[in-house]
């Protein structure tokens, strides 16, 4: 499939599903609202400096230790890539979003830090279970066939594959640390006592000059916390953070037994009732499985195209050769901003001003991924070589720089589809109808036999999504600068 084919199909295709999403505003004076946001951030002010500081630290413990724990798992699982079971295992666990992972273990642990560690560690060691076996496999062999016929695969492993890829992987730990800070800012939102807990109480009763300060403080996290972790740091931090976890670090074998073997069949099934069973997955299916995979999907893919329109836009923002120095420094700041919010946090606040619809949900899809695509892009722009008579500025951008990133602008989208996915399903937390919004009226009924098909669900539309988004990319994707960094979570 050629470049302008897929474009021109792609924009036929939100054309016609443009009428089937809700986009409708519900908000009695969204302008007004907007207006009074804007002066909160242009205002931010702390209430309580004491509590400011400590939702950090634990926004910060929460985040940086679930990565510490995911990240030797997942090298562990890389040794084992290789394996059918390993693969599809991986696969269903990173599909499943943070959010959904926390809500579930809320059932077996309450508000404990195994709730927030778990709910980052599980997901987070498929995500980088995946990479890490990638990396592994782009080493080259040379140094292998150095070493005796005899040598076992572990050693194999540990001696040569090991140190060679350990450059890319610390480097890829610190892109999953950033994205575990703004996860563990997120998980707030369930109740843990993140910075994302606070922000949740501000926006809810508009105060939106509080809100700004909690937010100015999530992206000043972000962006600084390399500064706070040095590599030689990282076992110190092991050894620290869990002290600054609040709550009972108990297992609950009963609660969790119990859900695993009674709660989450149903009770149909318990019983040997198998008309019954049927019946009840047939309700099931009409009543939540296909408007939630179908909603899903339908943001999905509008937000997908939404992103690839506001991508052109931000991306010539951050370009040094279009924007110049004086602009670029303006172009990162906005897209360091837009890449530091959870797209989560971003719909919440538009759902706030705008009323419950898909057009907040596609807005903060679009915004967040936008962002991170341009970022880049802009960063493939500025190492483009140049002829000497090269046009300037917007004609650079528009005759120049644009038509020969064309082919990685549309692989990175596709990258991110996978992404857009899962976010589209958790949004359903805050009223949108996608899966995310069953899985919630499940937990709310205390219907938690529904939560397996609702998430399995989730896991088999991703797994069909990223199916078709290599096959789509594949033209394209390789030779990508840093493809993982547009593939995973960010």
């Amino acid at each position: 499939m050629t470049l302008r084919r897929l474009s021109l199909g792609a924009a036929l295709l939100g054309l016609l599903l443009l009428p089937l999403a809700d986009l409708q505003l519900h908000a009695a004076e969204p302008a007004a609202e907007f207006a009074r946001f804007g002066a909160g951030l242009l205002n931010p002010q702390v209430a309580d400096w004491a509590l400011f500081a400590q939702a950090l630290g634990l926004t910060f413990a929460f985040g940086v230790l679930g990565t510490l724990l995911a990240t030797p798992l997942g090298l562990l699982l890389a040794l084992l890539w290789q394996h059918r079971l390993v693969r599809a295992g991986c696969a269903a666990v990173r599909a499943i979003h943070e959010l959904f992972w926390a809500l579930l273990l809320l059932q077996v642990f309450g508000l404990s830090p195994w709730t927030g560690l778990l709910a980052l560690a599980i997901p987070y060691a498929g995500i980088f279970a995946k990479v890490a076996a990638e990396i592994l496999a782009e080493q080259p062999d040379a140094a292998l066939r150095a070493l005796p016929p005899e040598t076992p695969p572990l050693r194999r492993w540990l001696l040569v594959r090991l140190p060679a890829a350990w450059p890319q992987l610390r480097s890829y730990f610190y892109t999953r640390a950033e994205c575990g800070l703004r996860a563990s800012a997120v998980l707030g939102f369930v109740g843990l006592p993140t910075l994302g807990y606070h922000l949740d109480g501000a926006l809810a009763y508009g105060a939106y000059a509080e809100a700004a300060a909690w937010l100015y403080a999530l992206v000043a996290l972000i962006a600084g916390f390399r500064l706070l972790l040095p590599p030689r740091s990282w076992p110190l931090w092991l050894l620290l953070l869990p002290w600054l976890l609040p709550g009972d670090w108990s297992l609950n074998s009963t609660a969790l037994l119990r859900l695993l073997t009674v709660e989450l069949w149903p009770a149909p099934l318990r019983a040997g009732d198998w008309p019954a069973l049927a019946e009840w997955v047939a309700n099931l299916w009409w009543q939540a499985l296909l408007p939630g995979l179908g909603n899903t999907l339908l943001l999905s893919i509008l937000a997908l195209l939404a992103t690839a329109l506001a991508t052109l836009l931000l991306w010539p923002l951050a370009c040094r050769r279009v924007a110049g120095w004086g602009g670029l420094a303006g172009g990162h700041a906005l897209l360091l901003l837009l890449r530091s919010t959870p797209e989560y946090l971003l719909a919440y606040l538009l759902i706030l001003l705008w009323g419950p619809s898909m057009l907040p949900a596609i807005v903060a899809l679009m915004l967040h991924n936008a962002a991170i695509i341009a970022f880049l892009l802009a960063r493939s722009a500025d190492r483009l070589p140049l002829r000497a008579d090269h046009p300037r500025g917007l004609n650079l951008y528009l005759w120049e720089l644009l038509p020969r990133l064309h082919g990685p602008y549309l692989a990175y989208l596709l990258y991110r589809w996978e992404i857009i996915l899962r976010e589209s399903a958790v949004v359903g937390l805050l009223g949108v109808y996608t899966l995310g919004f069953f899985v919630d009226s499940a937990l709310a009924e205390l219907r938690l036999d529904r939560l397996p098909l609702l998430l399995g669900a989730t896991v088999l539309l991703n797994v069909l999504v990223d199916a078709a988004s290599r096959r789509l990319r594949a033209p394209w994707a390789g030779g990508l600068p840093e493809p993982r960094l547009a593939a995973t979570p960010a």
